[in-house]
């Protein structure tokens, strides 16, 4: 098929998934790769209308099985045109439980063709030790890979004959929402007021004039603003955020998992 345009759409607050779909929209699409990041307040709520033509990679983080509830909620904004699409998930190297499934089963429902899907381990939100700098460039060459594997199905894509399989079940591993894990990020006397965690801060769940003031409804319990604090002045609630760390750093979790992909 002819392809006119190819856009990347993730969430990314640790940046992990932006990595992944940025590096294959440019290894297919170069300087013609468009994105929408939804990580960012201002580009959500917001309508986005795909062509046949067109070629749509949608990456989103694993939250505790499941694709995070406001990421669902703005894919719901998306609506293709039997546009063909490319999922994949990253997650903190533990497992992608159904979130694979979930996303495949958001998209056709918004009429996206999903022909191709993959998963990659990228660095834990709650601990580094967990797949630390991940993903890392053994991960990325896999990405291109997958991107060249994406171009060559494109030549002879038939979107009557797609039957992608891809790993969860139905009903979906059920979660409560991220408001009710029992920590917070939390502020100490190093702070420097520089405001860049509430600038970075997805859900806008941190005030703009007092760092130390975080919603606990809208916060999804990201990192995003403990990663980007210069000074380190930022942690979890301690002690209940120890337990919860401790309980899933396993070895199983240790352990380097490998990307994979099909198409």
């Amino acid at each position: 098929m002819e392809v006119k345009k190819i856009t990347g759409v993730y969430f990314s607050p640790t940046g992990n998934t932006a990595k992944v779909v940025e590096t294959i929209g440019q290894r297919l699409a170069g300087e013609g790769f468009e994105k929408i990041d939804l990580t960012r307040p201002e580009n959500r709520g917001k309508k986005y209308k795909f062509g046949f033509s067109e070629v749509v990679i949608v990456g989103v983080p694993v939250y505790r099985g499941r694709v995070p509830e406001v990421v669902v909620t703005e894919l719901k904004n998306l609506r293709g045109t039997r546009t063909p699409a490319v999922i994949l998930v990253t997650y903190g190297n533990r497992m992608i439980d159904d979130a694979m499934i979930e996303l495949k089963d958001v998209m056709e429902k918004q009429e996206f063709v999903p022909f191709g899907a993959a998963s990659f381990s990228g660095q834990h939100s709650f601990h580094k030790k967990i797949a630390y700098n991940r993903p890392d460039e053994k991960d990325l060459r896999v990405a291109q890979d997958f991107a060249d594997e994406i171009g060559q199905k494109l030549k002879t894509l038939d979107l009557t004959r797609i039957g992608l399989v891809v790993p969860g079940s139905r009903p979906y591993k059920e979660v409560g929402p991220m408001s009710s894990m029992p920590f917070l990020p939390e502020t100490d006397m190093k702070c420097i007021y520089c405001m860049l965690c509430s600038q970075y801060c997805p859900m806008e769940a941190i005030s703009f004039s007092n760092p130390k003031a975080v919603d606990g409804e809208k916060c999804i319990r990201c990192g995003a603003c403990i990663r980007v604090c210069p000074v380190q002045a930022k942690r979890m609630t301690p002690g209940v955020f120890e337990a919860f760390v401790e309980k899933i750093t396993t070895k199983n979790a240790l352990g380097r998992k490998e990307p994979w992909y099909y198409v």
